[in-house]
């Protein structure tokens, strides 16, 4: 008898404490559990037909993180040091992967879904935290953030971003609590924060300088004790990537591979940026530069003035100003230093870590401006505000619309995309590569090991020199050639007429496959 009660009073016991942890959750964020919900379907439904979606880098990543988890080797799928990319991101995948005794590509899907779910209830707490908290309207404020193309391209492809955001949205929160209570313990976690988020992709030094920025100017404390946060604050937040780019210089040579000289200059770098601006919004056409230009202006502006408006009156939203903050600094950095250094266009991809914030700022700006109304004016703002929405939702379907018609048939572009899966180039080679006894290059090498596991060589770089005489004193190799492979920064097939003879050549619908010789 006395048995059966201990064993109902712990039943109780743990009714209680699941209920005391339940019902917060179904209180404050049944509108994010809803919406993550619907973001698992939406990203199963995208990744339905041929998985999730694989780039170039996403083999990089990939292969790399099959390395850790197999044999804690940090190598790509050349073999070679892995240093164009911080390591964060491959060491997550692995972890996960090791844990779960899944590959990465099959549990890929799942990974992004969980955090993606996770991005909405943060983005739903922030809102919270800046009054927004009526159910239904943090709601559809989520399921607007949800549908949006540029969070879905991310969280349907093999991308670090997927990680970034929700280091970057817990950095937020954590640098309000620092600032709210200027309390060490949430200095060492937001510092922590930024390591990790850095740790995944470099361009976390955004957070690194929005948090500096908010530690010298927050807080009525002693210089002495600031100028000791401020060192704690650069010191943790960059370790992690510190050790990283380290480890680069020691193994390669390099602090974070070989990176050439920027071909783009400043205002077509600011085209493109307003370019993605245009396929996030419904605005105006593209080639009205001066209208997208004179909004973009606007917003800054308006970010600005929300940042300074906190200065003079730090009552107000440190969530609003630090998010004001963080969106200024992207925008300079990644202008600033995709004009200096070459790498891939400005796209969707490079600038969505500003998308939540951004999109936080102008809700609590349309929010808070109808709330300061009253009467027929703000039911007149409040039917406006709807007519936004609704405009903004349906630019949203009429972009997935477009794209679907052909991921519907032929799966997320990128090398898991039918035209790449049903590659006759690949077919072949992955018959035939084994008795190659010449080494193998190829213009995408990359997407030679994903579908084989086979080692290629990239073509030579035009700009280096080394590397082309390596590749002329081969006394024959074989070149795989892919059609949609073409990278203008690599020698091409004339090139390598001028110093090897063509003996044989198999040629396919998608590409071909050259033997030379001296």
């Amino acid at each position: 008898m006395r048995s059966s009660s201990v064993q109902l009073g712990v039943t109780a016991q743990r009714y209680i404490s699941m209920k005391y942890f339940t019902l917060p959750i179904i209180r404050h964020y049944w509108s994010a559990a809803l919406a993550a919900a619907i973001a698992f379907v939406w990203v199963a439904f995208y990744t339905k037909h041929s998985g999730i979606g694989i780039s170039p880098d996403s083999v990089a990543y990939l292969s790399t993180a099959n390395h850790i988890a197999q044999d804690f080797n940090f190598t790509d799928f050349s073999h070679k040091p892995f240093v164009n990319f911080p390591l964060g991101y491959p060491i997550f995948l692995a972890v996960v992967s090791w844990i779960t005794s899944i590959p990465v590509m099959s549990l890929a899907p799942i990974t992004n879904s969980c955090l993606f779910a996770i991005v909405l209830f943060i983005t739903s707490y922030i809102l919270q935290k800046i009054k927004i908290n009526a159910g239904l309207t943090n709601l559809l404020l989520l399921l607007l953030m949800l549908s949006s193309p540029a969070l879905l391209e991310v969280y349907s492809m093999l991308w670090s971003e997927t990680l970034f955001i929700v280091f970057g949205l817990l950095f937020f929160c954590s640098l309000n609590k620092y600032c709210s209570t200027l309390s060490g313990r949430w200095l060492l976690i937001t510092a922590m924060l930024a390591s990790l988020a850095t740790e995944v992709r470099y361009i976390g030094i955004t957070l690194l300088i929005t948090g500096v920025i908010f530690i010298v100017q927050v807080g009525a404390i002693g210089f002495v004790k600031k100028t000791s946060y401020l060192f704690i604050f650069i010191g943790l937040g960059s370790l992690l990537p510190g050790i990283n780019i380290l480890c680069n210089k020691l193994n390669t040579g390099t602090w974070a591979g070989m990176r050439q000289q920027a071909e783009r200059s400043f205002s077509y770098n600011l085209i493109d940026f307003i370019n993605v601006l245009h396929d996030w919004f419904p605005l105006t056409k593209a080639n009205n530069m001066i209208l997208m230009t004179s909004c973009i202006c606007l917003v800054l502006f308006f970010c600005t003035y929300q940042f300074y408006k906190f200065l003079q009156q730090p009552s107000n939203s440190i969530y609003i100003a630090i998010l004001s903050c963080f969106i200024i600094v992207y925008i300079a950095f990644i202008l600033f230093i995709a004009s200096v250094s070459r790498f891939e266009n400005l796209s969707s991809r490079l600038i969505s870590p500003i998308f939540i914030p951004l999109m936080v700022v102008l809700i609590n700006f349309i929010y808070t401006f109808i709330r300061s109304k009253s009467g027929s004016l703000k039911k007149g703002f409040v039917v406006i505000a709807v007519i936004v929405f609704l405009n903004q939702y349906k630019h949203h379907y009429q972009v997935h619309a477009a794209a679907w018609e052909g991921i519907g048939y032929a799966g997320i572009p990128g090398y898991t995309e039918d035209q790449w899966t049903n590659s006759a180039t690949i077919k072949y080679f992955k018959k035939e590569y084994q008795n190659y006894a010449s080494p193998i290059y190829s213009n995408a090498n990359d997407a030679i090991y994903f579908f084989t596991s086979a080692q290629a060589f990239s073509l030579p770089h035009k700009d280096s020199p080394e590397e082309i005489k390596l590749l002329i004193k081969q006394p024959s190799l074989y070149l795989v050639w892919f059609n949609d492979g073409h990278n203008n920064d690599l020698i091409n097939f004339t090139c390598l007429l001028k110093h090897k003879k063509l003996k044989h050549h198999w040629k396919f619908n998608d590409g071909a496959i050259y033997y030379f010789t001296n």
